[in-house]
């Protein structure tokens, strides 16, 4: 590449692209979401129209102390007054994660949902001169974006939070689901930095005598804004305040002499008002950091600015420390205004309102666009919903049967890894019916879905199905409950989610579940050591989180452990610990070349010497440079 391409036209041209690589999505307007503790005060009529609004001080700081007089709304050359105003807090008192943070939320537990669109495109430039690469530039950018992620997930989620992590440039399947199980969260943000720059495809820009061609760019812009829409249609119907970050690098948005901006603006547009009827906001994040900075033509992208701005986000823009906006994304949304106000005639919707606070030295963030409450979309707030297909997709608990799922693995001798998982349910609350010879009976219908890491679904069972119990076994059905198996064939190494959704046909009650198990490759690159599982899976007795356990009960656990490449042999160690003081610990087991992989070890746990309390299982696996550890918590009573 010759100095005429480093320094002359051709780079500027480079840096005409550079500008929208900015993280950009049609934003979210939202009109009456609201979790589901704090229901609106006002009446819904076809001419009432709601907006929410967040007000902050000089300092960033919520302001909560606002009334209805404090506001004013205009549209259409007239001034509205508000007629309803509520401030709903979001964020709980006690930051405490709970002891069960790990169980699904219940509708009424929700408080906020955030979903995070990480679009970091690897970008090269192609002309007559010579050509150039933007892979740094995307590396840089999955590192920016993990480091946010991984604050969030460690430091700045709280009870009440779902989340869930959209890589466009990457693969997503199984992670990729809304969650407040932050473990589950960190694979999903692990998963993308464990996959390379080059597993995305290359979006060149080509530039001619003719012009410039940037429509392989535009492709890939126009799947960061269908991620954008994936992301609303995942948290439409949840209660909660609903926020989509959008994370990106090179985002066209009408631009002279690249039409392809103006189909992505259309595209964005379409994904504005989609998230405005289902009371989304979203937020943008450009990943260039201080880069944005800079004389013309290195400016902004406009279309980062529209998208916050429409709908009653912010973006932001020259920023180093993206984890402190991350920070003042949830300082904002910590609350938030609901106001209603009639308007008399009716007129095309969205309708176009400037929201205004009357108070001094406050600052407002509001949509630039309202809908009637009438033609908003409805929320789910029902705990017992009737659809089984649908339970078993929610990302919420529901129902009132308690299910606990165990996934694990079966290695056949011959054909891919088997995925199985053990279906448990509480036995006590399912209503039975007589039956022949004195036996009580039940009757279940259950769906039980795997998914691939591709998205896939490689396992659909839905079936009705009826089993008694002796009466003299009742007691031990209760202590015991019910358990099933389930399994399918694998399709390639990967996360595979399990989901499960059970109705007992006589009371009609019912109630859902969901796990992820990792998948490694028979013979993989590097160790490989899988979640622990408690029971003695030959016996079909197998228990489920949360694990308690009566003394004298000893239990048993076992995991799979697979050698990487590595000719070094593996050593596995086992610890008990209460608090962070080890309180037991056993001999280490080695796995060399001598043992045959996969190696499923398993012993036992004496609980004879555990005073009643909480004590964590830590094994660890060690293979060269190389340790992975895994945890289980358990209660001895």
């Amino acid at each position: 590449m010759d100095d005429m391409f480093r320094t002359g036209a051709l780079k500027s041209i480079v840096l005409v692209l550079l500008i929208f690589c900015s993280t950009v999505f049609p934003s979210a307007q939202e009109s009456e979401q609201q979790p589901p503790r704090h229901p609106p005060a006002f009446r819904v009529t076809s001419t009432v129209y709601t907006v929410d609004a967040i007000i902050t001080d000089g300092k960033g700081r919520q302001v909560s102390d606002l009334t209805r007089e404090d506001f004013e709304i205009e549209s259409g050359e007239r001034v509205y007054p508000v007629e309803n105003c509520s401030y709903l807090p979001l964020e709980p008192t006690d930051p405490v994660w709970p002891e069960q943070a790990r169980l699904r939320l219940r509708p009424s537990e929700v408080r906020r949902v955030f979903v995070f669109v990480i679009s970091t495109p690897l970008v090269a430039v192609s002309s007559p001169r010579g050509s150039a690469s933007f892979a740094h530039v995307a590396l840089a950018g999955v590192h920016d974006a993990a480091r946010i992620l991984t604050t969030f997930v460690d430091k700045q989620m709280r009870p009440g939070d779902l989340a869930a992590v959209i890589w466009v440039d990457g693969d997503n399947g199984a992670l990729c689901q809304v969650t407040n199980d932050r473990e589950m969260l960190r694979k999903a943000i692990a998963s993308r930095r464990s996959q390379p720059i080059g597993h995305a495809p290359t979006s060149t820009v080509f530039i001619t005598p003719r012009g410039i061609d940037a429509s392989s760019l535009m492709q890939q812009n126009l799947r960061a804004v269908s991620a954008v829409s994936q992301a609303i249609d995942y948290i439409k119907v949840l209660p909660g305040r609903k926020v989509v970050v959008f994370a990106s690098r090179f985002l066209l948005h009408r631009l002279p002499r690249l039409p392809e901006g103006e189909t992505v603006a259309d595209a964005i547009s379409d994904v504005v008002d989609k998230a405005n009827r289902n009371a989304v906001v979203i937020y943008s994040m450009d990943l260039r950091g201080l880069d944005s900075r800079g004389p013309s033509p290195f400016e902004p992208p406009e279309g980062l600015f529209h998208l916050a701005n429409e709908t009653g986000g912010r973006a932001f823009m020259n920023e180093n420390d993206l984890s402190r906006a991350m920070g003042r994304i949830l300082e904002e949304n910590r609350g938030y205004y609901l106001l209603g106000f009639k308007i008399g005639e009716k007129e095309p919707e969205p309708r176009k309102i400037k929201v205004r606070v009357k108070r001094k030295g406050l600052r407002l963030q509001a949509r630039a666009a309202a809908f009637s409450s009438s033609s908003l979309v409805t929320i789910a707030r029902s705990d017992e919903p009737v659809d089984l297909s649908g339970l078993v997709n929610s990302p919420l608990r529901l129902g009132e049967l308690e299910l606990s799922l165990a996934p694990t693995l079966h290695f056949p001798d011959n054909g891919p890894v088997e995925v199985v998982s053990y279906l448990g349910l509480d036995f006590a609350k399912l209503q039975l019916e007589d039956g022949p010879q004195g036996t009580k009976q039940a009757r279940l219908e259950t769906v039980v879905q795997i998914i691939g890491p591709n998205g896939k679904v490689v396992l659909n069972e839905a079936k009705q199905q009826g089993f008694g119990v002796e009466k003299q076994k009742l007691e031990e059905a209760g202590r015991e409950g019910f358990v099933r198996l389930y399994g399918a064939k694998t399709a390639g190494a990967g996360h595979y989610q399990v989901r499960a959704s059970v109705r007992d046909l006589v009371s009609g009650k019912s109630g859902n579940v969901s796990a992820v198990i990792e998948v490694p490759n028979r013979n993989p690159r590097e160790l490989y050591l899988s979640e622990v599982l408690f029971g003695n899976p030959r016996e079909g007795k197998i228990s489920f989180e949360p694990y308690r356990f009566d003394k004298p009960e000893n239990p048993r656990y076992g995991l799979w452990v697979l050698p990487g490449k590595d000719d070094k042999p593996v050593e596995v160690h086992a610890r008990i610990l209460s608090g962070d003081q080890v309180v037991a610990t056993w001999r280490p087991i080695r796995i060399d070349k001598t043992t045959p992989p996969p190696a499923f070890l398993f012993d036992r746990i004496e609980l004879s010497w555990c005073q009643p309390g909480r004590y964590t299982l830590l094994v660890t696996a060690t293979q060269g440079k190389r340790s992975l550890e895994r945890k289980a918590e358990f209660e001895v009573r």
